[in-house]
């Protein structure tokens, strides 16, 4: 009699186990395709009540590392996209993550990454077109005095994030899986695209933005679930007037490209540490190939959380720890036939940036600074030498 107590017992704790992987699962999911603030939505969509999808979408998910990210169109909004290599001189080699957070909160720099054991840093930016050349001259400027040793900048043609499913994860073990962990039967291999492709100049103007606009794309940046009554109390403007924007500026004109889910393992490290690039060059340089690669490369259990295809159709993926590293490179080894090259880039600590109010005006993007302002602020961070 208690021997059958207990079976039952651990029946139902092994039921109720499956059960939460498959909820949370099909949470996620269904936040990919319609963003984490209609919870009513999600609820209905799932058959899970809302209540439930609550507390697990803002609550229980959070804890265990996952994050909802807004994935803005950054060429919609007249920006432009750089992926790039800058490797710092030994003289300023101690400055370099001073010089670059000044210049990710001050400017168009929204990501670098320090390649474990070199003097040399991955970065991303995503300067205005109108302002490129400026914004790039300011690296040729700090090469010229000796600050950086080597660099070059490429642009992003396209960039994306992979949209795995999340019934190939496991949330009690915090790890993907080849197999969908919650036993059913999937059509799909296990992760489809979100791919954001490069505006053509005469089409920018279809999407004038203003600075309501930047508000909202930069509060939905920092939180994604973040209200729009809350918003414009903030700004402190009629409710009415920012909902208008967000429906018929942000969402309409696809400003919003979609969600991704972010996951960092509690186990990680702060700041960065534990992830990697892979910096590879396409076998076929046609576009069907270019994507049967990316969805190679991310599919579980590796976990790639973005991608940006260079102009020489270099793909950058950027990837975050869930298995152990000889899995990881054992996965990878499924890409050789699709590769002519390839290179794994550790890091050992990154920083990203959001967008900044400070950067926009009402009469579009800034200017990045006028190089002799950069000079300046570099001397105050003591990085080039004051004339004595």
């Amino acid at each position: 009699m208690i021997d059958q107590h207990v079976n039952l017992i651990d029946h139902r704790r092994t039921r109720r186990s499956v059960d939460t992987n498959r909820e949370l699962a099909m949470i996620l999911d269904a936040v990919k395709k319609f963003g984490p603030r209609n919870v009513s939505l999600i609820a209905r969509q799932t058959g899970i009540p809302r209540e439930t999808v609550r507390v697990r979408l803002l609550h229980q998910l959070p804890k265990m590392g996952f994050r909802v990210q807004l994935v803005v169109n950054y060429f919609k909004l007249g920006l432009t996209r750089h992926f790039g290599w800058l490797k710092f001189s030994k003289e300023h080699s101690r400055m370099a993550r001073d010089v670059l957070n000044w210049l990710g909160e001050n400017t168009y720099l929204m990501y670098w990454g320090h390649i474990a054991l070199r003097n040399e840093y991955l970065v991303i930016a995503t300067p205005p077109v109108k302002w490129e050349k400026e914004f790039l001259g300011i690296f040729e400027e700090m090469s010229d005095e000796g600050i950086i040793e080597d660099q070059w900048f490429k642009r992003v043609v396209k960039y994306g994030h992979p949209q795995p499913s999340f019934r190939y994860f496991d949330f009690k073990k915090g790890t993907w899986s080849q197999t969908p962990v919650t036993g059913e039967e999937l059509e799909d291999e296990g992760s489809d695209l979100l791919i954001i492709d490069q505006v053509e100049a005469r089409e920018i103007t279809q999407y004038i933005v203003d600075p309501f606009d930047i508000h909202i794309l930069v509060e939905l940046e920092l939180d994604s679930s973040a209200e729009i009554v809350k918003m414009a109390k903030k700004l402190g403007i009629h409710p009415r007037v920012l909902n208008y924007h967000f429906n018929e500026h942000v969402v309409r004109k696809g400003i919003v490209a979609g969600y991704s889910i972010g996951y960092v393992p509690s186990s990680e490290a702060d700041r960065g540490a534990g992830r990697t690039w892979l910096i590879v060059e396409p076998a076929e340089r046609a576009l069907s190939p270019l994507n049967d690669l990316i969805k190679e490369a991310s599919k579980p259990p590796v976990f790639c959380q973005s991608f940006n295809v260079l102009e020489d159709k270099t793909v950058a993926l950027h990837y975050v720890p869930t298995v152990p590293t000889t899995e990881f490179f054992g996965s990878m080894g499924r890409l050789a036939d699709l590769l002519v090259d390839g290179a794994v880039l550790p890091l050992s600590e990154s920083a990203y940036y959001a967008l900044t109010y400070e950067l926009f005006s009402e009469r579009g993007w800034k200017n990045p600074m006028e190089i002799e302002q950069v000079k300046e602020n570099l001397k105050f961070l003591n990085v080039v030498e004051t004339e004595s």
